[in-house]
């Protein structure tokens, strides 16, 4: 596969990690003796061989940089994209616009899944021609704080964000791992909200009738919520 555009969350303040976040960045707290960071550009390199990085920075924003300057392989481009404070969400997609040239995958800092899951996500996009494809998990309890949908005939049909108290039998979790390209961008003008998650926008879009596919993610997978994470395996 060609060299693939990436783009990786990695300015979030890590709040609910309590004083494991005080004095370092989320994405920077290890699983297995590795920063989550780390891991995921690995799976990066596995998945696509090169890829062109863009790592959206916020808190602590200098040592994300010096990490990955220090540790990125060769074949991996990295470009850093500053965002606006107070526009976690919406907002750093919106700052990659000058950035991406093309079909992109993007996944938060804060999520360790297995590699194959960033190509299958670009490849459902690619190979369906659609506005998006987003990636959900039948693991309902990872990630309580990230909306669910359904999917039907490879689409998601529906979109819950916020996600409700109680899910129903069928629904699944959005990993925020998803994939596009630049007409995206079109997308988030369309749906303006500067102070709410990237999906809101998923959520308005899949309501008017955007056909967004929907990559099913049956596999183990770590979000970095709670302090008991970082001691968590995926096999």
């Amino acid at each position: 596969m060609k060299e693939v555009e990436a783009i990786v969350l990695a300015g979030g303040s890590g709040a609910r990690m309590g004083e494991h976040t005080l004095d370092k960045q989320k994405c920077l707290l290890p699983i297995e003796d590795k920063p989550i960071l780390g891991r995921i550009i690995d799976g990066l390199v596995v998945a696509f061989g090169s890829v062109d990085l863009k790592i959206a920075i916020g808190y602590k924003a200098e040592d994300v940089v010096d990490f990955v300057d220090r540790n990125k392989p060769k074949n991996v481009k990295v470009t850093y994209v500053p965002h606006e404070p107070g526009t976690e969400g919406w907002g750093i997609y919106r700052e990659m616009r000058n950035y991406v040239r093309g079909e992109f995958v993007a996944m938060p800092g804060d999520i360790l899944v297995l590699p194959q899951i960033y190509e299958s996500v670009l490849l459902q996009y690619v190979d369906n021609q659609v506005e998006g494809a987003m990636t959900l998990s039948p693991t309902i309890h990872e990630a309580k704080t990230h909306g669910v949908g359904l999917i039907e005939n490879e689409r998601v049909v529906d979109l819950k964000w916020p996600p409700p108290s109680s899910v129903e039998k069928g629904w699944l979790r959005d990993m925020t791992i998803w994939a596009s390209d630049t007409t995206f961008f079109d997308l988030i003008d369309r749906y303006q909200n500067p102070k709410k998650g990237i999906g809101h926008v998923f959520v308005d879009a899949i309501r008017d009738g955007v056909d967004i596919a929907g990559n099913y993610y049956g596999e183990p997978w770590i979000h970095l919520e709670k302090s008991t994470d970082l001691s968590r395996r995926l096999a």
